[in-house]
C-alpha cells in the first residue's frame, strides 16, 4: 500500500466516523408548520410585540420543551416567535 492509499483510507474512516455521530447527536429537523389557516397573532421574542404571521407558514423549532404559558420558542421568516405547541404541526419529510 503506497502513502496515498493509506491517507485515503485514513481520511475515508474519520470522515465515516465524524458523519454518522454527528447526525446521531443532531437529528435532521423534519418540516413543520403553523396550523390553520389565515393569519395569527404571536409575539416576537426579540421585540416583545405582536406580530401578524400567516398560518401555514414553515417553522424550526428552537426550544421544544414549553415554558409555563405551554408557548414553545420557533424560528420563521426572519424571526423568532413564542408560539403554543398545539399549534406548531409536524409534517415530516416531503
Amino acid at each position: 500500500m503506497s502513502a496515498e492509499e493509506d491517507y485515503y483510507d485514513l481520511l475515508t474512516r474519520e470522515l465515516s466516523m465524524l458523519s454518522s455521530s454527528y447526525f446521531e447527536d443532531n437529528p435532521v429537523p423534519t418540516c413543520q408548520v403553523i396550523s390553520g389557516s389565515g393569519y395569527g397573532w404571536y409575539i416576537d421574542a426579540a421585540d416583545k410585540n405582536m406580530v401578524r404571521v400567516p398560518r401555514g407558514s414553515e417553522v424550526v423549532v428552537v426550544q421544544e420543551t414549553p415554558d409555563k404559558k405551554g408557548k414553545i420558542l420557533v424560528r420563521a421568516d426572519y424571526r423568532y416567535l413564542w408560539i403554543h405547541e398545539k399549534e406548531v404541526i409536524e409534517l415530516g419529510f416531503n
